[in-house]
């Protein structure tokens, strides 16, 4: 992680002040990460904290500052994780934070709180089940997904996205896919992308590599199961 910057008055506003708190909530969340349930609620609340302060107070934007999207392609990164990992750790957050669900008993996979907070989303299950020790903290999101409780809900009517969203996320998923599967060798584009990329020598590249593979494996998986 990177040194904090040195000491100087930052100006508010700007991209300084922005990078400070990016740096400022990186630090606090590798300081005090464990994987426990508690700590990644604790994150979402450092997460939802950055997302509120980066904000770009023109109608187009402000290309001077920073902002939540561009946080997470700053090179080097900064933070630990990718933006969609970031957005699923606040939604923890959001659904766990002042319910009396007891911390200690939940999940300590943030996958698997994932899992409880959006698919689940039912606060009155999720304490039958840890009553009855069926949800523990080493409880993974596989093991969420066997059982009969959550697996077997009946889905609820209507649907959390319009058809604009629907058709707007099947167009980045084909376009996605076929991007990649257009690629070029891998040996080839591995040569051009150590030529762009030698400034950070390939942080650029692994910064977005892993969370890329793992959305993919997920998507595979989700696609198969049904």
């Amino acid at each position: 992680m990177h040194t904090a910057l040195t000491f100087k008055a930052i100006e508010e506003d700007t991209a300084d002040e922005d990078l400070a708190s990016i740096r400022t909530t990186a630090n606090r969340i590798m300081e005090a990460h464990e994987k426990t349930a508690g700590t990644w609620i604790a994150t979402g609340k450092e997460l939802k904290r950055l997302k509120a302060t980066l904000v770009k107070d023109t109608p187009r934007g402000d290309n001077t500052r920073i902002g939540w999207v561009k946080a997470f392609d700053l090179e080097p990164p900064e933070l630990p994780f990718g933006r969609r990992m970031a957005e699923m750790i606040i939604a923890v957050h959001d659904f766990f934070d002042g319910t009396q669900v007891p911390l200690k008993n939940l999940p300590g996979s943030w996958k698997a709180l994932y899992y409880l907070a959006a698919k689940v989303n039912d606060i009155a299950l999720i304490e039958k089940l840890i009553a009855e020790q069926r949800i523990t903290p080493l409880s993974t999101e596989s093991d969420l997904r066997k059982l009969d409780e959550l697996g077997n809900r009946p889905k609820r009517k209507g649907s959390r996205t319009s058809p604009q969203t629907r058709a707007t996320v099947w167009n980045h998923l084909r376009d996605g896919l076929e991007s990649i599967g257009n690629m070029p060798l891998p040996d080839d584009v591995v040569t051009v992308a150590r030529q762009f990329d030698k400034q950070s020598n390939g942080a650029a590249i692994e910064a977005r590599l892993d969370r890329t593979i793992e959305w993919l494996t997920e998507f595979r998986q989700a696609w198969r199961s049904r």
